[in-house]
C-alpha cells in the first residue's frame, strides 16, 4: 500500500511498500519517491540541495590532499562520476549515490538544520497537550532513532518514511495557527476601524 504525503516546503513523498523489505538501502531506496524538493531532505538551510552537498563533499579532490587512500579515492571517483551522469532532480538517483557516499566514504551528509528541524517535529511533548496516545508511542520511538549516534542521512529518510502521520498533526497546527493568526489580524483591524 502506497501513501502520499506533502511535507514542509510542498514537497511530496510516497511511502509504503508490498513486498517485504530486506536491507536498509533497499528500504529507503524503495520508499523514498519524491517529485518535488523539500526542506526536510532535498535541501539545507542555506538551499543547498542534496546533489550540490555531494559534489562538494565527494569531489575526488577531497581523497587525494590528505591521507591518501586508493579505495576512498576511487569511491569518490565513481560517486562524482556518477554525479555527472544524472538529473540533479532525480531524487532516487541522488539517494543512491548518498547511500553509496555514506557507506563507501563514511561521511555523514545530514544537515544540522534538517536534523534539528525533524527533532523539533518529533519530540514526544508536541503531542501532550491534547494528549495523543499513539503519537506519543510513534515520536517516543522516532524520536529515540532520531537521538542516536549514529545517525546518518539514509536512517534520517528512513525516520521521515516512518514519521507520516507526525508529519500530518504538524502541517495540520501550523494551518491551525496561520488560521488562528490571519483572524488575530482581522479581529485587530475591525476594532481599530470602529475606534475612530
Amino acid at each position: 500500500m502506497k501513501i502520499g504525503l506533502t511535507l514542509l516546503g510542498g514537497f511530496e513523498l510516497s511511502i509504503g511498500n508490498d513486498k517485504p523489505q530486506t536491507t536498509p538501502t533497499e528500504t529507503v531506496s524503495k520508499e523514498l519517491s519524491v517529485q518535488q524538493p523539500t526542506k526536510l531532505i532535498g535541501y539545507d538551510k542555506h538551499g543547498e540541495s542534496m546533489y550540490n552537498r555531494l559534489q562538494r563533499l565527494c569531489h575526488p579532490k577531497n581523497f587525494v590532499e590528505e591521507n591518501y587512500d586508493k579505495n576512498k579515492l576511487d569511491i569518490a571517483n565513481m560517486i562524482y562520476t556518477g554525479l555527472l551522469s544524472i538529473n540533479p532532480s532525480d531524487i532516487p538517483s541522488v539517494m543512491d549515490l548518498v547511500i553509496r557516499a555514506e557507506e563507501g566514504l563514511h561521511i555523514n551528509l545530514l544537515d544540522e538544520y534538517q536534523y534539528f528541524t525533524l527533532k523539533y517535529i518529533l519530540n514526544p511533548k508536541n503531542y501532550m497537550d491534547p494528549y495523543d496516545a499513539p503519537s506519543i508511542t510513534l515520536s517516543n520511538e522516532l524520536y529515540s532513532q532520531l537521538m542516536q549516534p549514529d545517525l546518518n542521512f539514509t536512517k534520517y529518510a528512513q525516520i521521515i518514511c516512518d514519521a507520516e502521520p507526525l508529519l500530518k498533526i504538524t502541517e495540520e497546527k501550523q494551518r491551525e495557527a496561520e488560521k488562528n493568526k490571519i483572524a488575530e489580524v482581522e479581529g485587530r483591524d475591525w476594532m481599530l476601524y470602529y475606534s475612530y
